[in-house]
Formats: structure tokens, sequence, C-alpha cells
């Protein structure tokens, strides 16, 4: 994979989650996967088609994805729910 191609992801992602959470995320290595095992429980993806062609992963814990979305929605959350869901699909599309 090429470095101009990760590399708009992950400033994409540090900024929507500065913007939307309040929180700086620290970031490790990328991983190329070759398998369709997800690393956490709840995950937003993107299709890629054009000059990249793949797939975009941002996979959150239970317990982020909670945090995350309540933070957007300014409630607590407790369980995942279709309010979570939309919550890490909107952070995907950011």
């Amino acid at each position: 994979m090429k470095v101009e191609y990760i590399n708009p992801f992950i400033t994409a992602a540090s900024q929507a989650f500065q913007t939307m959470l309040g929180h700086e995320i620290r970031r490790g290595m990328p991983v190329l996967k070759e398998d369709a095992d997800l690393q956490f429980e709840i995950s937003g993806v993107i299709g890629l088609s054009g000059s990249a062609v793949g797939t975009v992963v941002l996979s959150f814990s239970e317990n982020v994805a909670l945090q995350a979305a309540g933070t957007m929605l300014m409630m607590e959350m407790t369980e995942i729910n279709a309010d979570v869901i939309d919550a890490v699909g909107e952070l995907t599309n950011m």
C-alpha cells in the first residue's frame, strides 16, 4: 500500500476525533490485512475504487464505541444500539 493513500485517512481520522470527540488518537502501525477478521466488536467500513482499490475499516472496542457515540450525542450510552452504530458510521465517513 502506498503511503500517499494511507496518510489522508490518518489525517482525517485524527481531525475527526479531535473535532467531534475532543480527543487525540494514537497511531499504531498501519496493517494491510489479508483476512476479514476484525480486531474489535464495532467497525465502520468504506470501500474504495479508482486509483486505490480496497477497504478502509475504523474498528472500535464496545467501550470506545459507546463513549464516542455518547460524546457525539451528548448522552450516556450503555448498550450498542442503532444510535451507536450510526455514530461509528459517521466517524468513519468523516
